[in-house]
């Protein structure tokens, strides 16, 4: 389980996760469920692509090493026929209840990026064009709260605030599977990706914030 979001800006793309890895013993032969903190989100050699891991993360990382490795040099007309393609690929070689969720972001298209999913119930592919916000992973999670309230196409510096928020307080709702934080920026130059120090400051800023916003709405 995971909690990512996108959040399309005025200048750019933010994409924020959290950095828990949770090990299950179901599938990966472990005798017990366990975890591990590491980034879930791939950005591809040039710079150019990224991709958000969540849900089975095993699969999840084969789809991403696939979109990585064969789209940059794709034309965008074709860009949903191979995400759907590639992930149909990976999802028919799944067994059991293995879902996939990823977030998929070019940065020669600022204004959009992809949600992809795969549905192991139905062996469903579905590629959806975003022009605001969305989320992965754990999207049942009451956190998601923040981004349907205050979303609004602002500055990917504004917006960080945002995204840093809701992922802290998915992790605080739901601490046993969602962990950690970071954040990757995507402008015309490319994506960037926080330091860990970057992260644990906006990691902290969120912590505060979280309390400050309770003491007012507790206050009389």
């Amino acid at each position: 389980m995971t909690m990512q979001v996108g959040m399309v800006g005025t200048n750019g793309i933010v994409i924020g996760g959290d950095t828990r890895h949770s090990i299950s013993p179901r599938f990966e032969g472990a005798a017990a469920r366990h975890g591990f903190g590491g980034t879930k989100i791939r950005i591809d050699k040039s710079g150019r692509i990224a991709v958000c891991c969540a849900i089975d993360m095993t699969a999840a990382k084969r789809f991403a090493d696939r979109i990585l490795s064969e789209l940059p040099s794709e034309e965008s007309k074709n860009r949903v026929r191979r995400i759907e393609e590639i992930g149909r690929e990976i999802g028919s070689g799944l067994g059991g209840n293995r879902d996939i969720e990823s977030l998929v972001v070019f940065a020669d298209s600022l204004s959009t990026f992809y949600r992809f999913r795969f549905m192991s119930c139905d062996r469903e592919v579905s590629v959806d064009e975003v022009i605001d916000a969305a989320a992965s992973g754990d999207t049942v999670n009451s956190a998601i709260f923040w981004r349907m309230r205050y979303y609004k196409r602002l500055p990917i510096e504004q917006l960080t605030v945002l995204t840093s928020h809701l992922i802290m307080s998915a992790g605080e709702l739901n601490s046993a599977m969602i962990d950690g934080l970071e954040i990757v920026l995507c402008d015309a130059n490319g994506f960037r990706r926080l330091s860990d120090d970057e992260n644990r400051e906006w990691a902290s800023k969120a912590k505060e914030r979280g309390e400050r916003i309770g003491e007012m709405v507790l206050t009389v």
